[in-house]
């Protein structure tokens, strides 16, 4: 198919100011230069065009248009990508909607819509905000909404917007600082306004904030009754700064609020978020739906508050992974009662690099396994966890603060893990990682556990509820032998296949002689 539908049918070049849509089956071309005292509108209800590109030119964070920047207020843009016949787009790759803002300050919301009407998008929605800032002077101090990829600020149900594509909200750039983007009211105090991927419809792709550099009060993935046929996206880079906190799925504070995601959310922190970060949904209880996994990466960045994992219906796993990062409250990985929800699948909790977590790491509730790994972590502070069953630590020196019970406890050599009085595991596992492993050797525990801990697990293994298993660099397991406080490499242990060839020569013995016989 030729893509006719990209030629521009109308340029409009703007000097003073632009209200209104343009002819009907044209393409929108906006560029301003000036101050534009009045709304930006790309396309009004009633009115369909091919594609809208609008560009802002400012200068700083001097006032560039005086109301809003609405990019979509209603009707239809990119109907000839539509292929009907398969209720799908003919290029999945056509930005059906681009806004840029090189600078200036757009005096109040940037946003897809400006009132609660319905729009259809048959292609992608691209927002960048490169420099300037978003709100300044609204007066918007309650409720602070400024940019919102798609949709609006209102409730499940109250219009049927629609986007075929994917959403983006690209803030700041790479090796950028806070000062590159303002989105907030007031210059003088920190930003405190919304960005939100998708409002109120639906977005069949993904949905995607990336905030490289620049300051923002709030970042929702989606929220305000969106449901999201993808995934959804939300980072927080080297150069940017979150007031308040990061929301990857949606606010469900009640069910016309409610947030459906089909995929999985993500949440990559490497900048600094002042209070929490909410990998699925801010609240729980029975709405909201979370089709495939919650993941949350905090790499070199800091949380101040705390992280919430699994608030939401989650049909998968729940993923923390905190690398070189800093938490200035709680983790909370699985469901907890507060906020309700429920996690289907596993819980996973891996620490590794110059971490630390001011509070305590909870499991919450799953239906699969609950597991931390504390991976070559070199943090000062010592970690409390609640309930998880399986604690893995690798390479690492750690102490932890609070006594634990755990199904299994792993430890690889060259570890020195300190262990609070109390803590007590079913299963012991030891992973020599440079030793040479032989039967009849003895095992120091000092090669994993510091004095004072190697009497706890000594003591936990003594009582006789404790299995330990031994295992060598190459995989191989050994029997493990305790007596009069030491314990002894046994013999190797052989591996299934190997009992199965026994068997099976056994088999073969008895059949032959039955033969015989």
């Amino acid at each position: 198919m030729a893509c006719d539908y990209r030629t521009l049918l109308a340029i409009v070049s703007l000097g003073a100011g632009f209200s209104g849509a343009m002819a009907q089956d044209s393409s929108v071309d906006i560029v301003i230069d000036e101050y534009t005292p009045s709304d930006v509108v790309g396309v009004t209800n009633g009115n369909s065009v091919d594609k809208i590109d609008i560009t802002v030119n400012g200068t700083g964070r001097t006032d560039i248009i005086g109301g809003h920047l609405a990019a979509v207020n209603g009707g239809t843009v990119g109907e000839p990508n539509y292929n009907a016949a398969t209720d799908s787009l003919y290029d999945s790759g056509f930005n059906a909607v681009s806004v840029t803002l090189n600078g200036g300050n757009i005096k109040q919301a940037l946003r897809s819509n400006a009132s609660n009407v319905s729009s259809v998008i048959y292609g992608n929605v691209v927002y960048n905000i490169n420099a300037g800032s978003v709100g300044i002077g609204s007066g918007y101090s309650g409720d602070p909404m400024y940019v919102m990829g798609t949709g609006y600020y209102g409730q499940k149900g109250s219009s049927t917007n629609e986007v075929y594509g994917n959403v983006a909200v690209n803030i700041g750039r790479a090796g950028g600082s806070v000062s590159d983007v303002f989105i907030g009211y007031n210059d003088a105090n920190n930003p405190n306004g919304f960005v939100v991927g998708a409002g109120t419809g639906t977005v069949r792709g993904d949905v995607s904030i990336n905030m490289q550099s620049g300051g923002a009060g709030y970042l929702f993935g989606a929220s305000y009754g969106s449901v999201v046929g993808g995934n959804t996206y939300v980072t927080v880079g080297k150069g940017a700064q979150v007031t308040y906190y990061v929301l990857a799925g949606g606010s469900n504070i009640n069910d016309n609020f409610s947030s459906d995601i089909a995929g999985s959310t993500n949440v990559l922190i490497q900048g600094n978020v002042g209070t929490h970060v909410y990998g699925g949904h801010y609240s729980g209880g029975t709405r909201g739906t979370i089709g495939g996994n919650v993941n949350v990466t905090v790499d070199g960045g800091s949380v101040g508050g705390t992280i919430y994992g699994g608030v939401g219906n989650i049909a998968g796993d729940v993923n923390i992974v905190l690398k070189d990062a800093s938490v200035g409250g709680s983790i909370y990985a699985g469901s907890e009662s507060s906020r309700g929800g429920a996690v289907a699948g596993n819980v996973n909790v891996s620490i590794s690099g110059v971490s630390s977590v001011v509070g305590t790491i909870y499991s919450g509730s799953a239906s699969g396994s609950k597991n931390l790994s504390v991976e070559s972590y070199a943090g000062a502070d010592s970690l409390r966890i609640s309930d998880f069953d399986v604690v893995s630590v690798s390479d690492s020196t750690v102490s932890f603060e609070t006594s634990f019970h755990s199904s299994l406890l792993s430890v690889s050599e060259g570890s020195d893990v300190s262990l609070a009085s109390g803590t007590s595991f079913d299963s012991l596992k030891l992973l020599f990682i440079q030793t040479d492993v032989s039967t009849g050797s003895e095992v120091q525990l000092d090669s994993f556990f510091s004095d004072d801990s190697s009497s706890i697990v000594l003591s936990a293994i003594s009582g006789g509820d404790t299995e330990v298993s031994l295992f060598d660099s190459d995989g191989q397991q050994w029997d493990i032998v305790y007596e009069d406080g030491i314990l002894t490499v046994g013999a190797a242990v052989p591996e299934p296949s190997a009992y199965a060839a026994i068997f099976g020569v056994l088999a073969l013995v008895l059949a032959v002689y039955r033969k015989r016989r």
